[in-house]
């Protein structure tokens, strides 16, 4: 699983699973694992591998989704402020 978490940091899932699994399927085979149960973990580890950067490519969907930063939506201190309908300070 650790090539898998190191591997998913610079290549997607696709090119992964194509790289990998005929090298692990054999080997998980032969340390008597599960078909089914090497493959989830396969799939668990590389999906959680795209959240991450370099390549993090959840990361950029998410980021693409959300809307322009606003400034009157986000300030600098944690104490929630009432919206006045300005960004001006006051």
């Amino acid at each position: 699983m650790l090539i898998w978490l190191v591997l998913g940091m610079f290549i997607d899932s696709a090119s992964i699973m194509l790289l990998t699994v005929p090298i692990f399927a054999p080997i998980a085979d032969t340390l008597g694992f599960h078909p089914y149960a090497s493959a989830m973990m396969g799939i668990l580890a590389i999906e959680a591998d795209i959240q991450t950067p370099p390549f993090g490519l959840c990361v950029y969907t998410v980021k693409a989704c959300l809307p322009p930063d606003d400034p009157c939506r986000w300030h600098a201190s944690s104490r929630p402020r009432r919206h006045t309908g300005s960004c001006s300070s006051s």
